[in-house]
């Protein structure tokens, strides 16, 4: 694997790192909102619980998916600055 095969791959994984971060920060705003949600429906519409717990659960998955798949990422691009320090070193 060439340098700049490196360098490719560890920019779409950067960028695929911030489209994952971008996601978490709209996951935590929906988990937010199903709280919220949740609360308001205490003292007006209890039916709205269901609803803010379906919000909260949905949000709280996606968000575990997320975090596991930027772990994943995170660690490919750690184990490619490795590779190509060692590529570096050999030049």
């Amino acid at each position: 694997m060439g340098l700049a095969n490196i360098e490719t791959e560890l920019l779409d994984l950067n960028f695929e790192l911030s489209k994952i971060e971008s996601e978490l920060k709209k996951v935590k705003e929906g988990k937010n909102t199903g709280i919220c949600v949740m609360i308001i429906s205490i003292f007006f519409l209890w039916p709205l619980l269901i609803v803010g717990g379906v919000m909260y659960s949905n949000n709280s998955n996606k968000e575990k998916e997320l975090l596991s798949k930027k772990a994943r990422i995170e660690h490919e691009i750690y184990k490619l600055d490795i590779k190509k320090r060692e590529l570096l070193m050999e030049q």
